[in-house]
């Protein structure tokens, strides 16, 4: 992958491609997507997309990445949460706190939840080093 060269195009771009292939891999699933779909959409070159992924498994992995980070980040910011509540009240917290990043985020529940439930996950899990 050439992700130095993604990471450097601007953000509305960036978006544009993240956006399409993550509307493409919902709708579609991994196997079903269509890169064709995905730089028709990104209104970018079929060429300038595997410049930067190089195919559709690195490009999918680097979405799994990216929204795993995102989540990651969420559970982080719970970390702050006061450390004298009741059980009940923390978990009312963490609930909540989750609901409400899954609200504001929800492509990021669908891709998740979709690739977690794809047969070839784990298969590209063990070539990527994505545990």
């Amino acid at each position: 992958m050439n992700l130095e060269k993604f990471e450097k195009l601007d953000e509305n771009k960036k978006n544009r491609i993240i956006e399409a292939a993550m509307n493409e891999f919902i709708k579609e699933g991994f196997n079903g997507a269509s890169t064709n779909t995905i730089v028709k959409n990104a209104e970018i070159s079929k060429g300038a997309l595997f410049n930067y992924f190089e195919n559709k498994e690195n490009l999918y992995l680097y979405l799994i990445k990216e929204n795993l980070n995102k989540l990651l980040e969420n559970f982080q910011d719970r970390k702050e949460l006061p450390k004298s509540l009741e059980f009940f009240e923390g978990l009312e917290l963490f609930i909540n706190a989750n609901i409400n990043f899954f609200t504001a985020h929800p492509n990021t529940f669908k891709f998740l939840a979709n690739a977690r439930s794809e047969e070839h996950t784990s298969e590209l899990q063990s070539h990527s080093g994505i545990s």
